[in-house]
């Protein structure tokens, strides 16, 4: 039987929106790292890439996992 927390996290759906697209770089490594840590406890992820180049999106689409794309525009600046 399943305890109440392992109950919520298997019908968690969580939206990961990265900044970008390249699976090799340190964010898109550790995310592909981390992702199917989550998918074994049962949560659903549909994820958000900039671009399909950098090999992030295939790699997602190629593993099952829901992957969009869509053109954004950030802004970061340490100063206001």
């Amino acid at each position: 039987m399943l305890s109440n927390k392992q109950a919520f996290v298997k019908n968690m759906k969580i939206l990961f929106v990265l900044h970008s697209g390249g699976a090799y770089e340190g964010s898109g490594k550790a995310f592909c790292r981390f992702l199917p840590l989550l998918i074994n406890r049962g949560v659903e992820p549909l994820v958000i890439v900039p671009t399909q180049e950098g090999g992030l999106y295939d790699m997602l689409s190629q593993s099952n996992i829901s992957v969009v794309t869509t053109k954004y525009h950030y802004r970061f600046s340490v100063f206001p």
